[in-house]
């Protein structure tokens, strides 16, 4: 029983209680917009591969993705909102002040990817060489830019008992049902009386004649068996006594 449910239980880590796959974060709802949003490489959460940028707008905008030195030299002296960081379910953000605008960058050749968006678009984000990268979000230049963003990545938190506790319940349910048929050697002889002429049941009744039925009966098997090759070797040893040590007649002249 006890193996079964720790089976149960490492299935059900795996199954009904397994975290989810993915976690969310999102930009706070009320979070000040600016000509231009900045999505850095920390809203990734260290993750090496790739995450999903989900972008919500009241209208059409662009989404660009570039190097970070070049978001930066496009961004300027110009107000906007940085999302730097994540944890969990929420991302971080930080609001700059400055211009009122930017240049639109649609079309530009600085990026090494470009999606043109249009109430809500969803990005999948792979960093496409190693370096310092970022998403640049942008409606004109001169309207706010998108500030509703939310970042989907792997969920890290995983369930390193399940395994464990599957084996070692596998492992007890075999050994339980293994013991149900083993049972002691001696144990389908107590309480079972020897057939009338056999040499046990004359040997038990001479015991029980002498007092000793109750010991020998509750003896096990190996006692008797030690008993009785203790009491073959002292026969042994008296017999060839006995003859060595008889007195021969004397014969008087």
């Amino acid at each position: 029983m006890a193996g079964l449910l720790l089976m149960l239980l490492g299935i059900g880590q795996r199954t009904v209680w397994a975290p989810a796959e993915t976690v969310t974060a999102s930009l706070a709802q009320d979070t000040q917009a600016a000509p231009v949003t900045v999505i850095e490489s920390g809203a990734r959460g260290g993750t090496s591969g790739p995450v999903e940028v989900t972008v919500e707008a009241d209208g059409p905008f662009t989404l660009a993705v570039g190097r970070a030195s070049d978001v930066e030299a496009w961004v300027g002296a110009a107000a906007h909102l940085s999302v730097t960081d994540i944890s969990e379910e929420t991302l971080t953000s930080e609001y700059s002040d400055g211009e009122a605008s930017v240049p639109d960058p649609s079309g530009s050749d600085l990026w090494v990817s470009e999606e043109p968006g249009d109430g809500t678009l969803t990005y999948r984000w792979s960093e496409p060489a190693e370096g310092d990268w970022s998403i640049l979000l942008a409606a004109d230049g001169q309207n706010p830019a998108p500030s509703q963003v939310s970042v989907t990545r792997p969920n890290d938190e995983s369930t390193p008992f399940a395994l464990p506790l599957v084996i070692g319940g596998a492992l007890v349910t075999v050994l339980g049902i293994a013991l149900l048929f083993i049972a002691p050697r001696s144990r389908g002889d107590r309480g079972t009386d020897a057939a009338e002429g056999t040499r046990a049941y004359a040997r038990r009744h001479a015991q029980a004649g002498k007092g000793g039925a109750t010991a020998t009966m509750a003896a096990p098997g190996p006692v008797l068996i030690v008993t009785g090759l203790v009491g073959a070797g002292s026969l042994l040893g008296i017999a060839p006594g006995m003859a060595t040590t008889t007195p021969s007649p004397s014969v008087t002249p």
